[in-house]
C-alpha cells in the first residue's frame, strides 16, 4: 500500500489541550458536569472527558454540538487557535539535460528547418495596370 502525504498538518498537542481547555471553562461557566454536557450534545459520556484532557480532538460536527448544548459560539472553544499557513515560494523552471528528442530536426544552418515552398512564383504586374473581363 502506498502512502499519500497528508494534505494538511495534524493537530499539534497544542490544539488539542487548548481546545480542551476552552471547552471545560465553557462548561463550568455554564454549570454543567462532564456527564450533563455529553447527555444535552448526544455524546458519550467519556468523549467529553476525553477532549477536555487534550486526549482527542473534537470533529467539526462534535465542536458544533458542543457549542450548541452550551450555548456558545464555536469561536469560543476555538479561542486563542490560528491557523498559521507555511510560507509561499515563487516559482521557476527545472531544466533537464536530457538528450533532444529523436523527432527533433538537426540544424545545419538556420533555414535548414524552414520548409520551403515549391509552388512556381505568381507573374509579376505592374502596379496599375487595368483588366478586363470578357463579358458572355
Amino acid at each position: 500500500m502506498t502512502r499519500r502525504a497528508p494534505t494538511s498538518a495534524p493537530p499539534t498537542e497544542e490544539v488539542k489541550v487548548r481546545f480542551g481547555k476552552n471547552l471545560a471553562r465553557a462548561r463550568r461557566r455554564a454549570g454543567l458536569s462532564q456527564e450533563e454536557l455529553a447527555f444535552l450534545a448526544g455524546l458519550h459520556r467519556t468523549e467529553v472527558g476525553l477532549i477536555e484532557r487534550g486526549e482527542r480532538t473534537p470533529r467539526i460536527d462534535t465542536a458544533a454540538k458542543l457549542s450548541g448544548a452550551l450555548e456558545v459560539p464555536v469561536e469560543e472553544m476555538l479561542e486563542g487557535i490560528a491557523w498559521r499557513p507555511p510560507p509561499v515560494t515563487s516559482g521557476g523552471f527545472d531544466i533537464s539535460r536530457a538528450a533532444p528528442s529523436p523527432r527533433a530536426v538537426p540544424m545545419s544552418s538556420p533555414s535548414a528547418a524552414i520548409p520551403r515552398d515549391t509552388t512556381p512564383p505568381a507573374p509579376q504586374v505592374p502596379f496599375g495596370t487595368k483588366f478586363s473581363i470578357p463579358q458572355e
